[in-house]
């Protein structure tokens, strides 16, 4: 790219190119297309969304600002392309739901990934920078797109990355990424362009693009470390400072010679002491994560409700602004307050005053490159772990590269009790959250769930409510108490538990039963990674003959 032109109009040159490929792509034509899924890319969509997604480019194309020679392609026709492109969207969506996710098929995620793409093209063709006979052709030259514009676009492409996984080899990801890049370059540009010049814009998006002119994040405010609820400790975890790579190998070779429960989970002190996240850049303020979220205006997906096992509960696409709105509410009462007042709904209350909004095992770090940049993967991740302790058939496929998920809430979260299969190394970088842990030899007695009503395996996660067992939460709507034998025999089990603070790493190893609460605005990252001890149905049934 030229290093003297602007990014507005590297933008709009990666507009017309990108519009133009996808309307060569939806032309081509084979009738029986080879390769992979990815390879076969469009060609595999029937014939009608093909001619469709052709007249999109074309009308993309013929919009002024991509051919200032074409009389026509005025605003009004922006509008109505816009609103077509969004019900081809939403059709196209539609198709999603034919399918369990992973089954599928490749050519509708990228061309609903090439849609998005199409309406971010049309949406800054439409802009008054572009198109000089706009309506709204009297704002200030260094416009880029309203601030309205400017979150479409942000959310087209966001949509295209969490809902299809940016899908296409020529475009796909590549090309979302580079788009809001290139969108916030040319916002911030236009930005330092209002306040080098005598007049101002009434309007323009607010943008968080750095520290204070101090160069630090120290005079940025923190998120509240205030706590509504914190359990007693009864049986703590061991804690650790520090912990090299061969110690930890050492542990886990030991293994089950550790004891009847084999290797146990364990906090770990000091290992993120370095971290730019808890230093540098830092998570604990606001104003840095609004900086690596475009302002705010990237979208992410949360949970909605107390737990995912409830009635009620829910997801929604939100912005990472309206995120942190809602982390923060107002402070609880004071618990022993409560107690005062003799009430044990006024305690429920006070921990859980109303459903919240959490960013639960999202892969925040591969949409928001930018952020993983501020947590190394700890050196322990690359250790070889031993199998699943019950049975090797529970163990899955050996992952390249450790799963790494972010977990960001307000006070009040609740991950029910569950297990997982794999090993988890649970980093806490903002807040703190209560984690409590049986072994995976108890899972009978945990009362492992079956399918719910729409047909999901939830076989991980325990029938048992810690909250409501300890008295904690009330029972919540549609679930019926269970059988007192069954609580007396989950109160007799034996539990680990620990508070994680900011800066604490927690060990769980693979097939541990785990219950976490969020104790305050609390943001940790989780680190799963195994070892190569998968066996397919057919090895088993081998093993089992032999």
């Amino acid at each position: 790219m030229d290093a003297m032109r602007s990014p507005r109009d590297a933008l709009m040159d990666k507009c017309k190119a990108t519009v133009t490929d996808i309307g060569l792509d939806a032309h081509k034509r084979s009738s029986m297309p080879t390769g992979s899924p990815a390879e076969q890319g469009l060609l595999a969509l029937p014939k009608e969304f093909l001619e469709t997604l052709g007249r999109l480019a074309a009308d993309t194309l013929a919009l002024r600002a991509f051919s200032p020679a074409n009389s026509s392609g005025s605003t009004e026709d922006a509008l109505e392309l816009l609103e077509r492109l969004d019900q081809e969207l939403d059709r196209t969506y539609k198709k999603f739901y034919e399918f369990v996710y992973q089954d599928l098929p490749y050519c509708w995620r990228q061309l609903y990934t090439d849609l998005s793409l199409l309406k971010l093209s049309c949406l800054v063709a439409s802009s008054p920078q572009y198109d000089s006979k706009s309506p709204a052709c009297n704002a200030p030259a260094s416009t880029l797109l309203s601030d309205c514009d400017l979150n479409k676009a942000v959310e087209a492409l966001d949509k295209a990355l969490i809902l299809a996984g940016g899908a296409g080899i020529t475009r796909g990801r590549q090309s979302v990424e580079c788009f809001l890049q290139l969108l916030e370059d040319a916002a911030v540009d236009h930005t330092k362009s209002d306040n080098d010049s005598e007049t101002r814009p009434s309007k323009r998006p607010r943008l968080n693009t750095g520290p204070s002119c101090s160069g630090s994040w120290d005079s940025e405010r923190s998120f509240p470390r205030s706590r509504i609820f914190e359990p007693d400790l009864r049986h703590p975890v061991e804690t650790f400072h520090q912990m090299s790579m061969q110690k930890f190998q050492q542990y886990m070779d030991e293994g089950t010679s550790r004891g009847p429960n084999g290797l146990l989970p364990f906090v770990v002190k000091g290992l993120m002491n370095d971290w730019p996240a808890m230093t540098t850049r830092p998570w604990r303020k606001p104003a840095y994560l609004l900086s690596r979220t475009f302002g705010g205006r990237r979208l992410v997906p949360v949970e909605v409700g107390r737990t995912y096992v409830d009635e009620g509960w829910g997801q929604e696409l939100i912005t990472f602004r309206a995120l942190l709105d809602r982390l923060e509410c107002p402070e609880a009462p004071n618990e022993s307050e409560v107690r005062d007042e003799g009430t044990q709904e006024k305690i429920n209350e006070s921990i859980n005053p109303k459903p919240v909004s959490y960013l639960a095992q999202h892969e925040l770090f591969t949409q928001l490159p930018i952020l993983r940049n501020d947590i190394p993967t700890p050196d322990l991740c690359y250790t070889s772990p031993p199998p699943h302790p019950l049975s090797r058939e529970l163990d899955k496929p050996e992952t390249p590269l450790p799963l790494i998920n972010a977990w960001l809430g307000p006070a009040g979260t609740i991950t029910p009790l569950h297990t997982d299969g794999y090993h988890n190394l649970l980093a806490q970088v903002v807040g703190a959250k209560y984690v409590r842990l049986y072994s995976p030899h108890d899972t009978e007695a945990l009362c492992p769930r079956g399918e719910d009503d729409q047909g999901i395996d939830m076989h991980n996660t325990s029938a048992f409510d810690v909250g409501v067992v300890e008295g904690w939460d009330e029972l919540p709507d549609g679930e019926v108490a269970r059988d007192e034998i069954e609580l007396e025999e989950f109160r007799g089990l034996k539990y680990w538990d620990c508070i994680l603070e900011e800066g604490d790493m927690l060990y769980i190893p693979i097939g541990w039963w785990h219950y976490v609460r969020g104790l305050s605005v609390s943001f940790s990252v989780s680190f799963w990674w195994n070892g190569d001890h998968f066996i397919s149905n057919d090895e088993s049934v081998g093993e089992d003959s032999a």
